[in-house]
């Protein structure tokens, strides 16, 4: 007896998964005077900032550069899932850049604010994550990141979880593997998977090494027998 292959679900033929949903970090900012600049956080859901060590850092520039230090860096100091803080430092007309950073390592940066002459408001970029095609056994993820962040270079990985959201700790994480991406936006796939039906799972991203450098998240329910 001939067996037929198993059928992918994808987005381009119109399956989209159960109750899908995404969870990203809300990021939002003003240019109040020449000495200050407010900038307002909700992390993910699950998320403590402080426990993690997630920071905010300042730059005078369009985009994050890559491994140059920040003019300022704040830790956030609160596990509470939003919050807000104050950077003071001399600003000239010139563009600054406010990242959101998951760690202290000058790489893992999850989402920035964008300030340009002319606009007080920060303009947001956040890391994304979502569910392009899904079987039985893989998946596969398409991801967006800040702009010139390098996966590969800077440890980014993809986690999988049979929950409605991952763990920081990495606990009772499926599988996790890492992105081989050369550019801040790309696919990664996963396999070697055994997806049950009808049941929630949680793919998440995360912009370093560590368990807890967890950026965004998307859960879905796989499709009925």
């Amino acid at each position: 007896m001939k067996h037929q292959p198993t059928a992918f679900y994808t987005s381009e033929s119109n399956w989209e998964p159960a109750n899908k949903t995404a969870s990203v970090i809300i990021l939002t900012g003003t240019i109040f005077d020449a000495r200050h600049v407010g900038v307002t956080w909700v992390t993910v859901p699950g998320n403590q900032p402080a426990k993690n060590g997630n920071l905010l850092a300042l730059w005078q520039s369009s985009g994050i550069p890559w491994g140059q230090k920040p003019l300022q860096k704040q830790p956030i100091a609160k596990n509470d899932p939003s919050g807000d803080q104050m950077f003071q430092v001399e600003l000239q007309r010139k563009p600054y850049v406010v990242a959101y950073g998951s760690a202290d390592t000058n790489t893992a940066w999850a989402g920035t604010l964008q300030f340009n002459p002319g606009n007080k408001e920060g303009v947001p970029f956040v890391t994304q994550i979502d569910l392009q095609a899904a079987g039985n056994d893989s998946l596969l993820a398409i991801y967006k990141t800040p702009l010139l962040n390098v996966p590969v270079s800077n440890k980014n990985w993809i986690g999988l979880w049979n929950d409605s959201q991952p763990t920081w700790d990495g606990t009772n994480r499926i599988k996790k593997v890492d992105v081989d991406g050369i550019t801040a936006e790309g696919s990664q796939p996963m396999s070697g998977l055994n997806l049950l039906m009808n049941s929630t799972y949680c793919l998440a991203y995360a912009v370093g090494p560590k368990d807890s450098d967890i950026a965004a998240y998307v859960r879905f329910t796989t499709q009925p027998f």
